[in-house]
């Protein structure tokens, strides 16, 4: 599968000091993968002290990575159980491998 970054999505990695190492990790193996309101998913992903959330769309095998930020606010998008919630009112989507 194909991944792209929009000229938006760049200027923000850069911008927020985020590794794009980091997002492809978090594209492949996400801890959670939800679904925004407007339809977009949302693949998370937790590091040493920050969650990573990536925001992209999927069209054919092709993967468009919208925006990413950091976050330390864990308790907003991960459960006590150490699972991330689904704060967004989104539903679970399914994993495609890349």
């Amino acid at each position: 599968m194909v991944i792209i970054f929009t000229k938006h999505a760049l200027q923000q990695i850069k911008l927020r000091e985020i590794d794009r190492t980091k997002i492809i990790i978090t594209m492949n193996s996400p801890d959670k993968l939800t679904q925004d309101r407007y339809g977009n998913n949302i693949a998370q992903k937790k590091f040493e002290n920050y969650l990573l959330r990536v925001f992209y769309t999927i069209k054919e095998d092709i993967r468009t990575i919208i925006t990413a930020y950091k976050t330390s606010k864990f308790e907003k998008y991960i459960d006590d159980s150490g699972k991330s919630s689904d704060i967004e009112n989104s539903k679970n989507i399914p994993r495609k491998s890349l």
